[in-house]
């Protein structure tokens, strides 16, 4: 499923159900969170980048908003199109262990500067 988001929208919002992972395709966009210091910004993420796969893959709420820099067009992977979608993705099934714990260290490194 394509999803269109204009400069300033947030397509995916902390506290929303992980229900989908998202796939770059054009634009960029970053994700942020509030913190007692105020927004932190977490990640940047341009074309070919996956953003909301933690949260889908352990069925969990996002922790971080994503709003569009710019206008941007991403791939919306949920259970219902995921195994139609799997030979597009830019993670291959053997690399996708790498790519998680990838994402878990930098969300302790984040997670640090929170603290």
């Amino acid at each position: 499923m394509w999803k269109d988001s204009h400069s300033g929208e947030v397509p995916v919002k902390a506290g929303d159900v992980g229900d989908s992972l998202y796939v770059v395709l054009s634009g960029e966009l970053e994700a942020s969170v509030e913190s007692p210091k105020g927004r932190i910004l977490l990640k940047e993420m341009h074309p070919g980048d996956v953003f909301g796969e933690m949260a889908f893959v352990t069925q969990q709420r996002r922790t971080a908003d994503v709003t569009a820099r710019t206008y941007a067009q991403l791939l919306k992977i949920n259970t219902m199109n995921s195994a139609a979608c799997a030979t597009s993705l830019p993670i291959s099934p053997q690399l996708a262990p790498q790519h998680l714990t990838q994402r878990l260290r930098e969300c302790h490194k984040a997670a640090d500067i929170l603290t």
